[in-house]
């Protein structure tokens, strides 16, 4: 891994220097062409209209390089990004739409930008790669989930109350579920139930953070806090949603987190069993029984209750 980190370490000097060279002599070639910014935006627009996106982004960059007092230098950008966009050089895209924002204090296409960073995250989350270096000479390898939080917190903060934010909050929990960031996924999922309570996206969150709470109780079950959250997301659950089918499947996951609990206790009485200490084993198997006694665990406790002790079942 350290030797592959290196070769692309020189093979993007390389590739720099190459692109600096480049970068030079096409200099040299505009200084004896005079560019009419104008007109190459007008002809930059005909590509676009036409989708060819290669030529259009030619010409957005090169008003972008060599004119950059031209009064329309903002739309370039704008331009510029959508063109990147076309041809699914989403980190690039992504830089001019940035640029973009910064370039003006009231942006014409505020909103359509931040649809396009949406759909470039989502692309991103959805798989697509953004190349090393952030250099079109390098192969799009790289991940784009980091560049995807970062969009969606931005246009989560950009517009707190729009749509497209909802969207941001509920992607942004998915990423870092598959990141195994329980937490910080809840978080993103009440969050947008705060904001958005009567979003689409809502129930299905409440659905989500009781998902969240089991497989963190798969890996945590001696964590004595996650069945009380659990139980607290479900009555909320059901009381704004009352009539939403997805609340029987939040139910059904607080009963499964329940199993998981119960079957902690039982498998520890079993051990003390197997080690002939019945007592202590009787002690955890009344201690299942008595915190979930609807599970499928509590019936295994009763029964091996009537085995070693059938007189104290009784009495109990």
């Amino acid at each position: 891994m350290k030797q592959f980190v290196k070769v692309l370490l020189v093979l993007s000097f390389f590739i720099r220097s190459i692109e600096a060279i480049e970068v030079s002599e096409d200099k040299a070639t505009n200084q004896e062409e005079s560019l009419d910014p104008e007109k190459s935006f007008q002809l930059a627009l005909e590509f676009l209209e036409r989708s060819s996106y290669d030529e259009a982004a030619n010409q957005f960059q090169a008003i972008i390089e060599q004119r950059p007092d031209f009064s329309k230098l903002a739309e370039c950008y704008y331009y510029l990004g959508i063109s990147f966009y076309h041809l699914s050089e989403y980190d690039f895209a992504n830089h001019s739409f940035s640029q973009y924002l910064k370039s003006t204090n009231q942006p014409k296409f505020f909103e359509e930008t931040l649809g396009y960073k949406y759909a470039i995250a989502e692309k991103f989350r959805l798989g697509a790669k953004k190349r090393f270096f952030e250099t079109k000479k390098m192969p799009k390898w790289a991940s784009g989930q980091s560049l995807a939080l970062q969009i969606y917190d931005e246009v989560i903060f950009s517009l707190p109350c729009h749509d497209l934010a909802a969207l941001s909050l509920f992607s942004k929990a998915d990423i870092q579920w598959k990141n195994r960031e329980w937490r910080e996924a809840i978080e993103s999922y009440q969050t947008l139930i705060r904001r958005f309570s009567k979003h689409e996206l809502a129930p299905e969150s409440y659905l989500c953070i009781n998902k969240l709470y089991l497989e963190q109780a798969e890996n945590e079950f001696q964590n004595p806090d996650l069945i009380a959250l659990a139980q607290i997301n479900v009555k909320k659950f059901s009381k704004d949603f009352p009539k939403d089918p997805r609340v029987s499947l939040a139910e059904n996951d607080l009963r499964l987190i329940q199993e998981i609990y119960a079957r902690g206790l039982f498998e520890t009485g079993q051990y003390y069993e197997r080690t002939s200490r019945k007592r202590a084993s009787i002690i955890y198997y009344h201690s299942a029984i008595n915190q979930f006694p609807d599970t499928k665990i509590a019936e295994l406790c009763r029964a091996r209750i009537a085995a070693l002790a059938p007189n104290l079942l009784t009495q109990s």
